[in-house]
């Protein structure tokens, strides 16, 4: 699981270097987005 956080962390950092226009701060939500889903879908089989 953390392999897919990392790539999805990759993944929206190099969209967010190459496409260098004001919207960082989408790429930003959608990126914390994106990880808080994985998180937690991680994190239910752990914690339960």
């Amino acid at each position: 699981m953390p392999a897919i956080a990392v790539s999805l962390i990759g993944t929206s950092i190099a969209l967010a270097v190459l496409d260098l226009r004001r919207d960082w701060v989408d790429h930003a939500t959608g990126a914390a987005f994106l990880l808080g889903m994985v998180m937690i879908g991680a994190g239910l089989p752990v914690f339960r």
